[in-house]
């Protein structure tokens, strides 16, 4: 989801970036990995591209870990990504922000191993549950890559 390709260094403040999104969304995010160009803004322009109407489309800031397992986005894990994701999006949500969905791509990490794989879908979709649960949106789209 971060990306692999050409960057340019910018400085993030930990929870939104100030400027329009452009890419790379996740430097300073993933700072173990180069990151890149991504599918993200590649997303936001075929919404556009299909209906222009839908108006403007910011994002909430990339929360993207490359090579992160579920078991590190669980709701209090003691990794803090959630905590963190759900963080980023309630910011967005002041001023009149809205979350019309999310884009999940993730899970690599997960089919090392047969069992890891096995329980992939039961804790991908808890995840799910507890996002649209604490950001109070129980119908909120999540398109999974």
């Amino acid at each position: 989801m971060a990306g692999r390709g050409g960057v340019g260094k910018r400085v993030w403040d930990g929870y939104v970036p100030p400027e329009l999104a452009q890419e790379p969304l996740h430097e300073d995010i993933d700072f173990n990995k180069t990151c890149g160009i991504g599918p993200t803004m590649v997303f936001a322009n075929v919404v556009l591209e299909i209906d222009p109407q839908f108006g403007k489309i910011n994002r909430v800031s990339p929360c993207a870990i490359g090579g992160t397992s579920i078991d590190k986005w669980i709701q209090d894990s003691r990794y803090m990504l959630y905590n963190d994701m759900i963080k980023r999006a309630r910011i967005a949500l002041q001023d009149g922000g809205t979350i019309q969905g999310i884009l999940w791509y993730q899970g690599e990490g997960d089919a090392l191993t047969l069992k890891e794989a096995k329980s992939y879908k039961r804790k991908l979709e808890k995840f799910f549950q507890n996002v649209c649960s604490d950001l109070d949106s129980p119908l909120l789209p999540i398109f999974q890559v």
